[in-house]
């Protein structure tokens, strides 16, 4: 039996105007909410698709491009309203949000905390002749970019991002066109909508989140919220995400729902908020790495699915558990549940803090087996090849040395992500960003 938020509403100009009230409690002060409902239901006029999506759906994305002060509208570019099918809900259309590079460019200056932050595409022809270059260390983009250019969608080589904050701190980043290609794979739309239509945008994106989910640039609580609301920011469809803004959506009036539909109390209808959107990258994150590692321990092949294991993935992170929290408590579980057993019905948050209090130091044993005899020196190690400090390993290493921690602490910081020093150069930003993440929580400063 459905209700009445899960239908489409019946008079879509009734439910524009119910909802003006809400949106002008929201919006900021530079637009108006006549000026937000005309702008909603032009859109909605121009995709009928969009009138056949859930009301409660609806009401999520209304409230979502209100509260953030972006204007759905194509030819503008900042936020774009989509009508998607939910696997997860029997297939139902639902309304779904998109932000363009443009509007998170348009949230970044307004946060307060950036001053200049730009995004270009880099094409191939750029590289050879040498017009682009970069360096990670000081952090320098030298892009000489002709306007008289010339290239297609399938000559665009890179990406890029520079942000300067209002501290007149610096920060960079820098995607090849196989990182870009692999964050449109994770899409939910790889196929449709901007990525067939406007592919040097979405690169562009696509190095704006990079470098604004690295960890590194200050982000208002805006601006984070924009991120983890984005359609396009996570991986796959996980059940739950369109009620981010459930909280919003409170009542709908009598006249905006079907007179037939059958009687309910709709405030009891909507699921509750999550606790704290977060960046669905992190949860991603989390869960993939979660499952290698069970697999390694284990000796499985289990999958690191959205449906099934970033909710395990969401559950640990509001508990405040990471990776590597994690790490030292997955053997532990599998000692207690068996090899066999799946990963989501054992790394709970109850039984990762159990485990994770028997790896403390247990008591001294009052009467101790004599030590054994120490074994046969083993010959010296051959020396280690120093690492150049040039692509990745620059700001890695820029990093330790700013937090001042051992060589020793980078090395078992490796080994703990799993990751060979021979393959550096083929490092993503991402693989260094978990590795700066990692050497700033050992110092106490994550």
């Amino acid at each position: 039996m459905s209700t009445k938020l899960e239908k489409a509403p019946a008079d879509m100009k009734g439910f524009l105007d119910s909802m003006k009230p809400r949106i002008a409690d929201v919006l900021p002060e530079h637009i108006r909410p006549e000026t937000m409902v005309r702008i909603f239901g032009h859109e909605i006029s121009r995709n009928p698709k969009l009138a056949l999506c859930t009301t409660e759906s609806l009401i999520s994305s209304i409230m979502t491009c209100s509260q953030l002060g972006l204007e759905p509208s194509s030819p503008l570019g900042l936020i774009y309203l989509i009508p998607r099918r939910n696997k997860y809900k029997g297939n139902r259309n639902e309304a779904t949000i998109l932000i363009g590079y443009k509007g998170l460019l348009a949230l970044a200056q307004r946060s307060g905390k950036i001053a200049r932050i730009n995004a270009q595409v880099v094409y191939e022809s750029e590289i050879k002749n040498g017009s682009f270059r970069f360096s990670w260390e000081p952090p320098k983009i030298e892009h000489a970019y002709s306007i008289a250019r010339d290239g297609a969608d399938q000559d665009i080589a890179a990406a890029y991002c520079v942000v300067e904050t209002t501290e007149g701190a610096q920060y960079i980043e820098v995607i090849n066109r196989d990182q870009i290609d692999k964050r449109r794979a994770r899409s939910s739309s790889p196929s449709d909508g901007p990525w067939r239509t406007d592919y040097p945008s979405m690169a562009r994106k696509s190095a704006i989140r990079a470098l604004l989910m690295g960890g590194t640039v200050p982000l208002s609580s805006e601006l984070a919220e924009a991120l983890a609301s984005d359609d396009d920011g996570i991986a796959e469809a996980v059940p739950g995400r369109m009620d981010r803004f459930a909280a919003a959506a409170v009542a709908v009036p009598a006249e905006v729902i079907e007179a037939d539909a059958e009687p309910t109390t709709v405030a009891g209808e909507i699921e509750a908020p999550a606790a704290s959107p977060m960046p669905g990258a992190i949860m991603v994150g989390l869960a993939e790495k979660m499952i290698l590692r069970w697999n390694k321990e284990a000796g499985t092949r289990y999958k690191a699915s959205a449906a099934k294991y970033h909710p395990v993935a969401r559950k640990l992170i509001r508990a405040g558990l990471l990776y590597m929290d994690l790490e030292p408590a997955i053997p532990i579980l599998i000692d207690d549940h068996g090899a066999s057993a799946d990963p989501g019905s054992c790394l709970t948050p109850e039984l990762v803090r159990a485990a994770l209090e028997r790896t403390k130091d247990p008591a001294p044993d009052p009467d101790p087996d004599p030590a054994p005899a120490p074994p046969p020196s083993a010959p010296p190690a051959p020396p280690k090849k120093p690492r150049q400090l040039t692509g990745p390993w620059a700001k890695i290493e820029g990093e330790r040395v700013a937090l001042g921690l051992p060589e020793q602490v980078l090395t078992d910081t490796l080994r703990d992500l799993q990751l060979d020093e021979s393959t550096a150069d083929f490092w993503t930003a991402d693989h260094v960003s978990d590795i700066v993440e990692s050497l700033r929580a050992k110092a106490g400063r994550g």
